[in-house]
């Protein structure tokens, strides 16, 4: 089972269908690996523990058994101050006088939490008012064990039998998937698949790089009021077209927001006016009943969604599920043409297509003086 363990790991790691521990949009917290396996069967869990607006669980599960590998769940507002799950504004949590003794729910499980200033103040960070991915790593930090799912919650995830747990762990060696390191690389993921075809086989977690800090900017420790800042730099990006399948652009673009909050306004103010026609590729149903709350201007055939405009509310919508680590949305600056029969977009001379980067981190802008054309089909074969 081993060989085919790292193909597995390796092949979503290519996809970004993998945890990213230095995802800016979605910084970690903390993180944990679990290995179950019997003679017949494994099952590789991840729980990412992340926050932007509010803290979240994102679990990723691999096995030889799992119909869909990668990102399985995503649990939000994970940390909350009350059960009820729209109160999850952890910044309230700093204007109790006395928050030595303070009750917090974690996964709708109550917990007591001491957020005094000495205690935060032992965490090293920039001067300012912490922010809330340092308050949820407070909260970690006093109720480790708590932030888990059981193993009864991770199996009924993907609806498996529960198998023997083999090893689990919060410190190991993770490969750095955005520089282009493979699970295959880590001398942790090799332990573990030669665990798998031999029982005594010792575990070696490798080169242990899975704390937070070391994946992490060190602006989001503190709150901002700044307008988050918007790079755009002209590269030429090995494998774009692989990913993409965009071809006959003249420049290409990476766009980066820095800034803890207001990126996807800031995306909306400089692009969103302009955005004509969207394909919208391998939305979750999650997502598309939230679309329909808010507008009813798309169309829906063959598992692909368009739209001929945007607003703020519908980008941000869809930046959310973008997010989730795969490729889902393509914005057109001008009016597209879409050949059905042959899954082709094509964008005249002087457009534009404006696509969310595959992890959710940035986006790319593909710019053309002549004819930009993509392959739905391909692109839905990468995805």
């Amino acid at each position: 089972m081993g060989p085919n363990f790292l193909k597995m790991l390796d092949k979503f790691a290519d996809r970004y269908d993998f945890p990213v521990l230095d995802n800016e949009n979605m910084p970690m917290v903390a993180c944990k690996v679990s290995l179950y396996a019997d003679k017949s069967e494994w099952i590789l869990f991840f729980e990412i523990i992340s926050c932007t607006a509010n803290a979240e669980n994102n679990v990723y599960v691999f096995g030889s058994h799992i119909k869909v590998p990668g990102l399985q769940i995503s649990l939000d507002a994970y940390v909350t101050l009350t059960m009820d799950d729209e109160d999850d504004y952890l910044q309230d949590l700093l204007q109790y006088e006395k928050r030595s003794d303070l009750s917090i729910y974690v996964n709708h499980h109550k917990l007591s939490v001491d957020l005094s200033e000495g205690i935060i103040e032992n965490i090293n960070k920039p001067e300012g008012n912490p922010s809330d991915l340092l308050l949820v790593r407070v909260i970690y930090e006093q109720n480790p064990n708590h932030f888990w799912l059981a193993k009864k919650e991770l199996f009924d995830s993907v609806e498996r039998k529960e198998l023997p747990l083999v090893f689990e762990a919060t410190e190991w060696e993770h490969p750095d998937i955005v520089n282009g390191e493979k699970p295959s690389d880590s001398e942790f993921f090799k332990a573990l698949a030669k665990r798998l075809d031999d029982e005594d086989i010792e575990i070696t977690t490798g080169r242990v790089n899975t704390d937070w800090l070391n994946w992490l900017a060190e602006y989001k420790l503190v709150e901002s009021d700044e307008e988050p800042k918007m790079i755009k730099t002209e590269i030429q990006e090995t494998g774009f077209k692989e990913v993409y399948r965009i071809t006959d652009y003249t420049a290409l673009y990476k766009i980066d927001f820095l800034g803890p909050y207001g990126w996807i306004a800031k995306a909306y103010a400089e692009f969103g006016p302009d955005m004509k026609n969207s394909f919208i590729l391998n939305i979750s149903e999650d997502i598309e009943e939230d679309l329909n709350l808010i507008s009813q201007k798309y169309q829906k055939e063959d598992g692909i969604i368009t739209t001929d405009s945007m607003d703020e509310e519908f980008l941000e919508v869809l930046a959310m599920e973008a997010d989730q680590g795969y490729l889902s949305i393509v914005f057109l600056f001008v009016k597209g043409e879409y050949d059905k029969s042959n899954e082709i977009v094509k964008v005249p001379k002087g457009g534009a297509c404006f696509m969310w980067e595959l992890d959710g981190e940035g986006a790319y802008l593909a710019v053309a003086v002549c004819l930009i054309t993509m392959n739905l089909s391909e692109i839905w074969e990468c995805i």
